[in-house]
């Protein structure tokens, strides 16, 4: 993990304080903008790694598809302590995949300005889950949406 504000890895675990500025994607070539990452699952589907991030910080997802949290993999685990700032178009708070848990103790919210649009608080799909014990506030724009589920998993326990 690399962060130019620090931070620490140790053991595929990670927790940042200050803050993240992250950048925008590139969609069509796989190239993603993400504040912080933990587990990693190939283009055939097989679990490569896992792991466990923490921000107790500020992620402030400013660019068009930025995603501010991201984890992938049964064993993988995201947890926001901190804040998450959404301004970019359809950008994402935190995306939790393939049985990764996300836990939302802090806030996820967008900023408000006039690009506001397609913004998702949280993803969970293939069989995430998100525990939301925090604030999920998603307005001021178009094409919002809070918390987005998606089963396509069979063995999903959502």
């Amino acid at each position: 993990m690399y962060s130019i504000g620090g931070g620490t890895l140790t053991n595929g675990s990670a927790t940042v304080s200050p803050t993240i500025t992250v950048s925008a994607s590139d969609v069509v070539n796989k190239l993603y903008g993400i504040g912080m990452a933990a587990g990693y699952v190939n283009d055939a589907g097989t679990l490569v790694s896992t792991g466990n991030i923490v921000n107790y910080g500020t992620i402030k997802v400013e660019k068009d598809n930025g995603i501010g949290m991201f984890a992938t993999g049964s064993g993988s685990t995201a947890t926001n302590r901190g804040t998450i700032e959404l301004s970019g178009k359809k950008t994402t708070g935190m995306y939790l995949d393939n049985n990764a848990i996300g836990y939302n103790y802090g806030t996820i919210t967008t900023v408000p300005n006039p690009s506001n649009d397609g913004i998702v608080g949280v993803v969970a799909s293939n069989g995430a889950i998100i525990k939301n014990y925090g604030t999920i506030n998603i307005v001021d724009g178009s094409n919002l949406t809070g918390v987005f589920i998606n089963k396509r998993n069979s063995s999903s326990k959502l």
